[in-house]
């Protein structure tokens, strides 16, 4: 293997898999690329030893998942009364409107500015922690509960 003195991930390359992970969450409703970018960051973190990209990695990876995991009971035909599915569809509007916004600062600090704000960074890791714990908590209520509350009952068979 010949090996070259040049970068395999340039920050046009990062700032590539930011924009990708933007609109994935935007508008396909999809964690899938916010999790490739929370592994491309991971690694970023062993080659470089910034333990911040390790903050970052776990928490695009944990929102990622709660957005794979959450956006199925608002998209299916779940039973849930009208309620309780206008709550669920208001709570994950939120959490991906405000996670796309952090995620834009994210990319500007990481991939434009020669020193990120480590504070600004962990604000916006923060506050995408806690979009992914709300959906979370939300979504484990219906896990945990063999009658969800605000369910209709399923029809007899």
């Amino acid at each position: 293997m010949e090996v070259k003195d040049e970068a395999l991930l340039s920050y046009k390359d990062l700032a590539r898999n930011f924009d990708l992970a933007i609109e994935c969450v935007e508008t396909n409703n999809d964690g899938d690329d916010l999790h490739k970018l929370g592994l491309i960051l991971h690694v970023v973190g062993l080659c470089k030893d910034e333990n911040f990209c390790y903050l970052a990695a776990d928490t695009l990876g944990d929102f990622a998942v709660a957005v794979n995991e959450f956006y199925p009971l608002i998209a299916t035909p779940y039973p849930l009364n009208k309620e309780l599915k206008s709550t669920c569809e208001r709570l994950y509007k939120m959490a991906k409107q405000e996670t796309v916004k952090e995620l834009k600062i994210l990319k500007k600090l990481f991939c434009e500015d020669k020193q990120p704000d480590f504070e600004q960074v962990v604000k916006s890791l923060g506050i995408i922690k806690k979009h992914a714990g709300i959906l979370r908590t939300k979504q484990s209520g219906f896990i945990r509960s063999s009658q969800a509350p605000g369910m209709l009952p399923m029809p007899p068979e």
